[in-house]
């Protein structure tokens, strides 16, 4: 099994996901698994695990393999930003560090098609042999980066005056303290431990948030992995999963009192040096049984090996008689030999058994001969068709018509499909009878390089990924690339006679032909690619704004006053030109762009939870001040 753990802050110091991922690379090793740490998508696609486990959600999922996110983070930290919803949902698993987290995600998919499994997982720590702390003297360890603010500060600054004190963690995070701070240690998956060792004793605080959450916080894992004896504000898994086992404090207490609390804690350890042991060794062992990072991924296994077939990452069993056929158009003629191999590869990986290629072939390619075809054996089925058309439209009609299987799809020559992309859609369509058009979501790949090199990633993102909202495209907001949905061939009966003669925007004017003919189903899964080039023209997409405001002003004209739903149209010409004539007053234009840019910057500060000390800060001070609050 080689896993990839992907952190998107790992070129960040003092990030705890940094310590997470070296701690989830020892252990993998432990149980003889391969793992590797990786950043970005390219990295992720170079390293060909067979699956990923991204620590946060700042990122979708951006690899064809089965990918699960960790859900470490209250929910009210992201659940108000549809990015990081949208990123929530493009994953095939989730990790679970809450039953609290556990009910919301059912919440957030209990009502889709999406298939995916739960599993827990806790910011725990590697299996450690247990060695009995030295507690003639014990001393008082925190750990905290303190990345959003300073957490805590007027505890701290009461536990800086006590002679026990040791604080670790980046400088910055802890300037106001005078004695306590001992700098900063290495995340290498180690010196953690070692350093709670040596004090014996662990302070182990919670957010309000994370209470809320019943999220326990990595420390108190970090503890009893290190053989310490714990000292934890009150919290509901902790008391569950480790009951007296640790010391409490009241969370509720202010500040003095919680300080008075410690260090009644600590003068009972060192009056009671063999009953403070046997509570960490006690800790230690329910780590042990139930806690240690060995154990989460060994039952996510089975989790695992259960996905690969449910969700197509691996061929079903062979069916007789044969499922359905899904011919592909696949319009060629514009680039090189080895974008429409991309393109192939990606259609010959394919688990669904069935599956047609339509070329329609609008310029010769070098290259594209039947020994190349030949290549691609009995696993694909050809049908080549030259079409020297006058217009993009007219090739895709060409295609259209030669469609004579009950589904078909696009796929672009310079695009990709993932492995389970036709296996989901078509699984959707025969499911339910009603729906005429299943659709998933699509990754935007950013890519440099020449044909031969194929290619350098730059950037991979997820722009086009939602359920199914006719007032979008009726605005001509597309969000369904054409090689994103499987369709019904029945669709087609009254379509094939009507090419629009289109030079651009051809794939979004059959999108909307079919939205008056059919219901679509989104399967909220990323499983189909785009591909943008940064340093060439041959994206239609770079074509430029006037000739895409000519293309949309030809579909306004084309479809003007047909009903998609009843009462629903396209804005009309005259609509649109009022729009613009709005837009084009200066002042309304600044105005508007002000009022964007302020939007933006709340935006963005909300868009993480490395934000939300501002919220934290002004609602203590308004409280400190007697003011209400309203959360």
């Amino acid at each position: 099994m080689k896993i990839a753990i992907q952190n998107p802050f790992f070129d960040k110091p003092y990030i705890a996901e940094v310590e997470m991922s070296r701690r989830l690379v020892l252990a993998a090793e432990n149980i003889g698994w391969q793992a590797v740490e990786v950043q970005t998508g390219g990295e992720i696609r170079a390293a060909q695990p067979d699956c990923v486990i991204v620590l946060h959600h700042w990122t979708p999922k951006v690899a064809p393999v089965p990918t699960y996110l960790c859900m470490w983070s209250p929910p009210e930290f992201f659940e108000g930003t549809d990015r990081l919803i949208a990123n929530t949902l493009s994953y095939d698993g989730y990790l679970i560090g809450s039953r609290i987290v556990d009910r919301w995600l059912h919440h957030l998919l209990c009502h889709t098609p999406k298939r995916y499994f739960k599993s827990p997982f806790y910011t725990s720590a590697p299996k450690t042999a247990y060695r009995p702390p030295d507690l003639s003297q014990p001393r008082l360890v925190y750990l905290g980066s303190n990345w959003d603010g300073p957490r805590f500060q007027q505890l701290f600054e009461g536990l800086d005056q006590q002679p026990y004190m040791d604080v670790y963690g980046n400088p910055d995070g802890w300037k106001y303290l005078n004695q306590a701070h001992r700098g900063a240690l290495p995340y290498d998956g180690n010196s953690v431990f070692e350093a709670i060792h040596s004090a014996g004793v662990g302070l182990c605080l919670h957010r309000e948030e994370h209470r809320q959450a019943e999220m326990p916080s990595m420390r108190i894992f970090e503890i009893a992995a290190a053989g310490a004896v714990a000292i934890c504000s009150e919290h509901a898994f902790i008391r569950e999963a480790f009951g007296d086992t640790v010391l409490y404090i009241d969370a509720d207490a202010d500040p003095a009192e919680q300080v008075e609390q410690i260090s009644q804690h600590m003068a009972w350890i060192a009056q009671h040096p063999q009953q403070a042991e046997t509570l960490a060794a006690a800790a230690h062992e329910i780590f042990i049984q139930h806690y240690t990072l060995e154990k989460h991924l060994l039952d996510l296994l089975p989790h695992h090996e259960a996905l690969l077939t449910d969700k197509g990452f691996v061929p079903a069993p062979i069916s007789v008689p044969p499922p359905a056929q899904v011919q592909v158009i696949v319009r060629v003629g514009g680039r090189p030999l080895a974008y429409i191999r991309r393109a192939l590869d990606s259609l010959a990986a394919q688990t669904y058994p069935n599956i047609g290629v339509i070329l329609v072939e609008y310029q010769p390619v070098p290259g594209l001969d039947e020994a190349f075809l030949g290549q691609y054996g009995d696993r694909l089925q050809f049908c080549r068709l030259a079409s020297p058309a006058p217009c993009r439209s007219t090739t895709l009609w060409t295609g259209l018509r030669a469609v004579d299987a009950p589904y078909f799809a696009i796929l672009d020559d310079d695009d990709a499909i993932h492995p389970n992309h036709l296996q989901t859609l078509v699984k959707i369509l025969e499911q339910q009878p009603n729906i005429g058009v299943a659709y998933s979501g699509t990754l935007k790949v950013l890519e440099s390089g020449s044909p031969e090199t194929l290619h350098h990633i730059d950037t991979i993102t997820l722009p086009y990924f939602q359920p199914f909202r006719l007032q979008d495209l009726l605005e001509l907001r597309n969000f369904m690339p054409p090689n994103s949905y499987v369709v019904r061939r029945q669709l087609l009966q009254d379509i094939l006679d009507r090419d629009p003669l289109l030079d651009l925007g051809e794939d979004f004017c059959l999108v909307l032909m079919l939205c008056q003919r059919a219901e679509f189903c989104f399967s909220y899964e990323a499983t189909a690619e785009v591909y943008w080039r940064s340093d060439t023209q041959d994206n239609a997409s770079y074509s430029g704004k006037p000739a895409w405001r000519d293309a949309m002003r030809r579909l306004r004209l084309m479809f003007w006053k047909q009903e998609f739903a009843p009462g629903q149209t396209l804005p009309t010409l005259q609509e649109l030109r009022d729009r613009e004539r709005q837009a084009s007053q200066p002042e309304a234009i600044q105005h508007l762009e002000a009022e964007l840019g302020r939007a933006r910057g709340r935006i963005a500060a909300m868009e993480t939870s490395k934000f939300w000390q501002l919220r934290d800060r002004w609602f203590r001070l308004k409280r400190r001040l007697g003011l209400p609050v309203e959360e």
